[in-house]
């Protein structure tokens, strides 16, 4: 016959002192009592998400080059469930003139986040190892909008307002929630309509991020 959860829990001290059921129930949780030491399953994620939650202030820092500014802002706002949206100050891109590529626009940004590592100290969780993925639609923005092939991989041609790709970008974060900031290496590309040929070779670049909170 299988004892109930308290009947397991009623351990035994040395000196034969029954602990308390919920003593025994804070050891479970902690992953000394009935799980071998083993962390609690999803436990990792749903504090993460607690201090990922809300909205922040990510600025990206990329390398000279004639596509996009050498530094930017996002404004994202992440929610627990591991999804964030987010939308930029960029301007009309390309920043370069004379780069042969029409001027186009990056709409608002969809993206999603997974927890990556855990790092010791189950109870802390002081930095979080988080990964980000944004994917922003590319818009032509004037009469008429051609990416010519050669020198871009394949022709992508439209009117204003016309889908002309995607834009990429991915993150490698650390979370600390001790001073509500987060910190990482990015890396931007730009990808035709069908979202698997590159137009352009990846930027690599730094991001940092602060949370906003309410002022009262």
């Amino acid at each position: 016959m299988q004892k109930s959860t308290e009947e397991k829990c009623s351990l035994m001290t040395k000196n034969n002192v029954v602990l308390p059921f919920a003593r025994c129930l804070l050891i479970v949780l902690t992953g000394l009592c009935l799980l071998g030491g083993n962390p609690v399953p999803g436990f990792a994620q749903g504090v993460a998400a607690g201090q990922i939650e809300g909205l922040w202030v990510l600025t990206l820092t990329l390398p000279p080059n004639p596509f996009l500014p050498t530094q930017f802002q996002f404004l994202s706002n992440f929610t627990r469930d591991g999804n964030f949206i987010s939308s930029s100050n960029l301007p009309t891109l390309p920043v370069d003139p004379g780069f042969p590529f029409p001027k186009v626009r990056a709409g608002t940004g969809h993206g999603v986040w997974t927890l990556t590592g855990q790092p010791p100290g189950f109870s802390s969780f002081a930095r979080g190892k988080i990964h980000l993925e944004l994917w922003r639609f590319i818009t032509c923005a004037q009469a008429r909008c051609v990416i010519p092939s050669p020198p871009f991989p394949v022709q992508v041609a439209g009117n204003d307002g016309d889908f002309m790709g995607w834009a990429r970008g991915q993150a490698a974060v650390t979370l600390n929630p001790r001073t509500g900031t987060m910190e990482g290496n990015v890396q931007v590309q730009l990808y035709a309509p069908d979202r698997q040929t590159p137009l352009l070779p990846p930027l690599p670049g730094t991001v940092v991020g602060e949370r906003i909170t309410p002022e009262p």
